[in-house]
């Protein structure tokens, strides 16, 4: 059970990562409520129409497919329950 928690994980910051190699920016459209939330003003811009821009740096899909990558690593070397 562990094992398989650990492998989705990796497997899924890896696809997550390696989708940031392909764009330069997401624009998301943020409820009434979201818009006063630190975490989205910390890492988004404000467009024109209301909407927030999103623009990862290079390095994050580099790091977030070697996080990944570890992490698949560790959940093949657990031992077999």
């Amino acid at each position: 059970m562990l094992r398989t928690f650990f492998f989705s994980i990796g497997t899924f910051v890896i696809l997550s990562g390696m989708s940031l190699f392909a764009i330069d920016g997401v624009v998301v459209r943020v409820g009434e409520g979201a818009q006063g939330s630190h975490l989205v003003q910390a890492v988004s811009q404000p467009t024109k129409d209301g909407r927030r821009f999103i623009d990862p740096p290079d390095w994050v899909g580099y790091t977030m497919v070697g996080i990944g990558g570890i992490t698949l690593l560790y959940s093949v070397a657990l031992p077999r329950s």
